[in-house]
């Protein structure tokens, strides 16, 4: 469109005829799309590497410990979550991303955890359901210790619900009932 009106400016002034604008179009036309094919190649191929990059994280990770019958399996939770000086950390040459955090969430309480981006709001979450584990400190629910409490049976307790959602391609029921289907609604 620019090229067109500084063409159209030249055409009316004199400075280019009206065949000399539109071979130059079609010349300019021809020159961009190999330049916004690469530009798009250039893109692909990048988040190839990033999901490549990341696809490698999860196939490295460690897995999660099996079922342990020493482990404590408990009664659905009632809801009384507490974190007692609580340190986290991403990684071991990183710096602290919770420090020294300590609440108590009583069985139906409501409570709000604001705080700007990367304050570790979404962290104390993932914390609760075992998806990170503490450098220092315990995590409790209903006054067991998770560290001491089956990671199978403490998720299937626990529903979360991310700041983006994500629905599949099912009824709102299918979807909400995902890790159950015979569940009652």
């Amino acid at each position: 469109a620019l090229t067109l009106y500084f063409g159209a400016h030249h055409v009316i002034e004199g400075n280019l005829s009206v065949g000399e604008l539109i071979a130059f179009n079609m010349l300019a036309g021809r020159v961009a799309q190999p330049v916004l094919r690469l530009a798009q190649l250039w893109q692909d191929f990048h988040q190839a590497r990033v999901s490549i990059a990341r696809l490698g994280d999860i196939l490295n990770a460690a897995p999660e410990p099996m079922f342990d019958p020493s482990r404590a399996t408990l009664p659905p939770i009632k809801g009384e979550v507490t974190f007692d000086h609580v340190n986290f950390r991403y990684r071991p040459d990183t710096s602290l991303a919770l420090q020294d955090v300590s609440l108590k969430v009583l069985p139906g309480q409501v409570i709000g955890i604001v705080g700007p981006s990367g304050s570790g709001k979404s962290t104390l979450t993932k914390l609760i359901q075992r998806l990170y584990v503490p450098e220092a400190g315990r995590i409790l629910i209903d006054g067991i210790d998770l560290t001491v409490a089956d990671v199978a049976w403490l998720r299937r307790q626990i529903g979360t619900v991310l700041q983006e959602n994500v629905l599949f391609n099912r009824t709102i029921r299918e979807n909400i009932a995902l890790s159950d289907p015979g569940m009652a609604m």
